[in-house]
């Protein structure tokens, strides 16, 4: 697995459909699939690179149960056809205790859903690829628009991660100095 150093945070959006809100102290942007809502982040990338992409969202309670789905953009253009699609999960809970049946069977509890902050890169949701969903950025300011497709959610904030490369050993012993370590006698 690659771990992901996310470098460039985008707190403020720049341009929305939507009024900023604050759920437990947490500031967001309401994006409903009713409204045809979205917002736009505005990032600045230091280096050309495949970046991770991870927001910050909450999930208010839903009718339906369904998944969020949002699409994104960059710069107004679809970067690669899931884009369209991309989903984020809910939090659910045991809303009871296990039962049994006659038999003793141990029946499942109804599920309730928990509406909670969360944070989550994209991914592909039938788990198709170990990787997440990656956008390619030329160094410079881009505008990276979310939208709701499907459901509601609250939107905090997005963040563009690099993939941290493990250093080389040369790398690795260059940060000392020569009296930081034993030289073996």
């Amino acid at each position: 697995k690659k771990h992901y150093g996310f470098l460039s945070t985008a707190v403020a959006a720049t341009e929305k459909t939507t009024a900023a809100t604050t759920v437990d102290g947490t500031a967001g942007y309401t994006l409903s699939e009713e409204k045809n809502s979205w917002v736009d982040f505005k990032v600045t990338v230091t280096e050309t690179a495949l970046y991770g992409i991870k927001v910050k969202y909450y999930t208010p309670v839903s009718v339906s149960g369904r998944d969020i789905v949002l699409s994104l953009t960059v710069d107004g253009k679809t970067p690669y056809e899931k884009a369209k699609t991309l989903a984020l999960t809910r939090v659910w809970k045991d809303s009871g205790k296990i039962k049994q049946d006659a038999n003793g069977n141990d029946l499942r509890p109804t599920q309730e859903e928990v509406p909670t902050w969360q944070e989550a890169m994209f991914i592909n949701e039938q788990a198709l690829y170990d990787e997440p969903y990656m956008l390619y950025l030329e160094a410079g300011e881009h505008t990276v628009r979310i939208k709701i497709e499907e459901e509601s959610a609250i939107i905090a904030e997005l963040s563009l991660g690099l993939d941290e490369k493990a250093m080389s050993y040369e790398e690795y012993i260059g940060q000392f100095d020569e009296g930081d370590y034993a030289d073996g006698e």
